[in-house]
């Protein structure tokens, strides 16, 4: 997954998630955590900027206290059935720009 995010801005992006195949419901979700170089950021310290939709997860990364540039990001997904969290490898790559 690729996606670009303004600072302060709102064009968020809908992610839908899946596991071998199988779709992930939201509504199954306990927290939605993403690592990067130098930090993370989750649904439950930082409910602002995910939205659970029916349809997936609204990220909402242009209220990223970050630094303008490219994040490679991996995401670990928690549910009931995975409290452990489903990772994701740092396969997702997240540009953060100013304008």
């Amino acid at each position: 997954m690729d996606a670009q995010f303004y600072k302060g801005r709102g064009n968020d992006v809908l992610m839908a998630l899946s596991n071998n195949g199988a779709p992930i419901l939201p509504a199954s979700i306990t927290k939605v955590e993403f690592k990067y170089a130098g930090g993370a950021v989750n649904s439950v310290d930082n409910p602002e900027l995910f939205a659970f939709e029916t349809t997936g997860v609204r990220l909402k990364f242009g209220g990223l206290t970050v630094q303008a540039g490219l994040y490679a990001m991996s995401l670990i997904v928690y549910s009931a059935d995975h409290p452990e969290g489903i990772v994701w490898d740092a396969s997702i790559s997240i540009k953060v720009d100013e304008l």
